[in-house]
């Protein structure tokens, strides 16, 4: 239920506040909450950070999009039809990667 809230919240912020952002709001909200309820540090970091790389190329405020526009030469409205298959691939990874802690951890060493 936690990952539900926190990927709810982070791929909504996503839409509209740069990652950096994004993390320096949301990670000291969230990570003493999950290490109380026992989630490893570093599978919240890999949740947070999968969210927020979906939220660069969502609108309305998707950074890569208008860089992708810039260089393709081509409209907003364009690219963002182009841009779902992209998306929908990435939100099976973050399911993935949420609830299978396994791929997460698997480089860490934990």
């Amino acid at each position: 239920m936690f990952f539900l809230i926190v990927n709810t919240v982070l791929l909504i912020a996503g839409c509209f506040l740069d990652s950096t952002s994004a993390l320096y709001i949301f990670t000291p909200l969230f990570a003493p909450v999950a290490l109380q309820l026992g989630i490893h540090p570093i599978h919240l970091g890999v949740v947070m950070i999968v969210n927020l790389a979906i939220g660069l190329f969502t609108p309305p405020v998707g950074v890569n999009l208008y860089v992708a526009c810039g260089i393709g030469d081509i409209k907003i409205e364009e690219i963002s039809k182009g841009i779902v298959p992209c998306l929908l691939a990435e939100l099976v990874v973050l399911l993935l990667v949420t609830y299978i802690p396994s791929l997460s951890l698997m480089f860490a060493g934990a």
